[in-house]
């Protein structure tokens, strides 16, 4: 049997088709940029971010407790210093120098799987709970789980960010217990930004450099209501290098 349709029926059914076409083909764009992402961070070899056993960075980075929000302290603005050492896959130490020479030694910051230890001068230790993954992982991965975690992946189109220059693809992944932006140069396709909408919070890249063969952002900004409350200049990274075991010991 042959069924015919009125005018406002076709109409109805070729909205529907529109719509739903373009929902696939917005799915397609957000793996497609992905795909494109991650070729040009790691040349069709995805699996070279899982080879990597230690890290070790040397940066200097500025925090404000006062642009982030949080009652002014007497330190705020303040440049430090930072040694970074990771042994994967759950030990990481941060140590905060007062000069770019790393002799003054302020603080230790100790980030295992689910514990983050703090050191302070000569105040007791504190500690704190929480996955520590974000902390540990290189974007690509970040990226992956990210991606991997979520039930949906919108493309929202070509955006503009406050703090980034350039267009952005915005990708929005929609997970069970939170929603990620992720935004993409339009040109390079390499990660720009992470939004965190439960903080207000993005996480901006920039300055990409290689170091031992691995393309890495060399500036990491924090921003919340268009301030940037804390800056990560990156000036060496070495990768698969020994480290001494002693350094993740509390003392």
């Amino acid at each position: 049997m042959v069924r015919y349709f009125n005018t406002g029926q076709r109409s109805l059914i070729l909205c529907i088709a529109v719509c739903f076409s373009n929902v696939i083909s917005h799915a397609q764009t957000a793996q497609e940029i992905l795909n494109r992402y991650m070729d040009t961070v790691s040349y069709g070899e995805f699996n070279k971010w899982e080879k990597i056993k230690t890290f070790y960075a040397t940066s200097s980075n500025y925090f404000s407790a006062e642009e982030m929000g949080l009652a002014p302290t007497l330190d705020k603005d303040k440049v430090c210093y930072t040694k970074t050492y990771k042994v994967w896959p759950y030990k990481m130490k941060e140590e905060l120098y007062k000069d770019s020479l790393y002799v003054n030694l302020t603080s230790e910051f100790y980030y295992f799987k689910n514990t983050r230890i703090i050191m302070l001068a000569n105040i007791p230790p504190m500690e704190v709970k929480g996955d520590n993954w974000l902390w540990f992982d290189f974007l690509p991965i970040i990226v992956e789980k990210i991606f991997n975690e979520g039930k949906a992946a919108n493309y929202n189109g070509i955006k503009k960010i406050l703090g980034i220059s350039s267009p952005q693809h915005e990708i929005e992944i929609i997970a069970k217990e939170h929603i990620r932006k992720l935004f993409f140069n339009t040109e390079t396709f390499l990660l720009e930004a992470i939004y965190f909408p439960e903080a207000n919070t993005y996480w901006i890249y920039s300055k990409y450099k290689y170091f031992d063969g691995y393309l890495m952002p060399t500036h990491v900004t924090s921003t919340k209501n268009g301030n940037a409350f804390s800056l990560t200049s990156y000036n060496t990274m070495v990768f698969n290098q020994p480290i001494d075991m002693n350094k993740f010991k509390i003392e």
